[in-house]
């Protein structure tokens, strides 16, 4: 299909992480030079892992309400896979994230090796010192050296991906290994500003309700990582102390659970009775709710403040000017420097006496602000114009460019 336009092609799997590419699907669909694709391949019904269930639940139900025109490829037919794209010719595609195990294998790397690969972080940052067998898993993954282009997050993000390449090329990866790499070149990884802070913060609205009922709106977002790959989540040591918060407080304080959408599917199969006791005790109170829709923007915009252990959540929901108390479990994999300036604009708690504290603070009107701290995070993180400085780089770069 040659139209003399950009043919863009969004595989979409997880709506839980569409945020970050919201705004630049928006750009590319008012944009007349540009023919914009959505496909996907699978729901929570045909999923091949619980990962891949867990975050396709409800994918087709979300793109309907967006109004997002869709084409769906059956996960085991990479021949109509294929007949699609010998038909779009796309000049550039958008994958959601780099982790393999998360994608039928319609979509993984084997099957998108010949197109051109874009990147753009799922998460509002790169928080985290996530090394495993000496690689840097946010910019060096098989995923990352497959992309021909990555949009970073953050100037760190960016120096850690030319680092990376940089070390590839030092340690003599041989030509036929560059030659598999669609973009072996520092130059692929580009910042150019933050797309779900920009989402974020485009879109919040504040809806005050403890200045107007007196009653504190709490949202609690617990992290997925139980098994302790990044040995950040609380849930399993916390959760039932959420529950006696609540009915201990039920007419001063509203609690909605927004977690991550991984846990439950990790806990029913870890702990399923710690699980059935928590769903069951927590449906039954009045000031208790749950939050599962794709978008955080309602919830932020409902709560008053939030508690999380971690990880995005800690510098998304700080953005909006709300106060976020951050449960910090000892000996979690390390904060880089993005992580330090984030978890300083949350006040940091070691255990559920620490909460209660900060709790108790925000109603009687004595918790600190952390304005400042905030302020030298948004000096350091750029966010507004990220999406349509994004589409205009890739416009500006003929699909024949190496």
């Amino acid at each position: 299909m040659n139209t003399g336009k950009l043919n863009i092609v969004f595989i979409v799997h997880n709506m839980y992480v569409w945020d970050a590419l919201s705004n630049i699907y928006q750009e590319c669909i008012r944009n007349p030079q540009i023919n914009t694709y959505v496909i996907i391949a699978n729901d929570e019904h045909s999923g091949e892992t619980i990962s891949q269930k867990a975050y396709a639940a409800k994918l087709t139900e979300y793109l309907l309400e967006l109004k997002i025109p869709y084409f769906k490829i059956p996960r085991n037919d990479p021949a109509l896979l294929q007949k699609f794209f010998d038909d779009i010719q796309p000049d550039y595609i958008f994958r959601q994230y780099p982790w393999e195990d998360d994608y039928p294998t319609l979509f993984k790397l084997p099957n998108l090796k010949p197109y051109k690969l874009i990147y753009v972080p799922y998460f509002a940052l790169d928080l985290m010192h996530f090394v495993i067998n000496n690689h840097n898993m946010e910019v060096d993954s098989p995923f990352h050296r497959q992309c021909y282009r990555i949009y970073c997050n953050s100037p760190s993000m960016l120096e850690a991906g030319k680092e990376a390449e940089r070390q590839r090329s030092d340690s003599g990866a041989t030509a036929e290994r560059q030659r598999s790499d669609s973009g072996a070149t520092a130059e692929k990884f580009v910042y150019l500003g933050n797309t779900k802070l920009e989402h974020i913060t485009l879109n919040h609205q504040p809806q005050h309700n403890f200045q107007r009922t007196g009653k504190l709106h709490i949202l609690w977002c617990p992290h997925h990582s139980i098994e302790g790959t990044v040995n950040i989540a609380t849930f399993t040591q916390n959760c039932m102390d959420f529950v006696r918060l609540a009915q201990q407080n039920p007419h001063s304080i509203h609690i909605r659970l927004r977690a991550h959408p991984f846990l439950f599917a990790k806990l029913d199969t870890m702990l399923p009775q710690l699980s059935a006791q928590f769903k069951q005790q927590w449906a039954a109170l009045d000031n208790t709710s749950v939050d599962e829709h794709w978008d955080c923007l309602e919830s932020f915009g409902w709560s008053d403040l939030q508690i999380t252990d971690g990880v995005s959540f800690l510098a998304e929901y700080p953005i909006i000017g709300k106060p976020s108390i951050f449960i910090e479990k000892d000996g979690h994999m390390p904060f880089n420097e993005n992580g330090r300036l984030a978890a300083a604009c949350n006040h940091t708690a070691r255990n559920m006496q620490d909460v209660v504290r900060y709790l108790q603070d925000y109603l009687n009107g004595r918790l600190p602000s952390k304005q400042n701290e905030l302020e030298r995070f948004k000096q350091r993180i750029s966010y507004q114009g990220a999406a349509k400085r994004i589409v205009q780089d890739l416009l500006q770069h003929t699909p024949s460019e190496p």
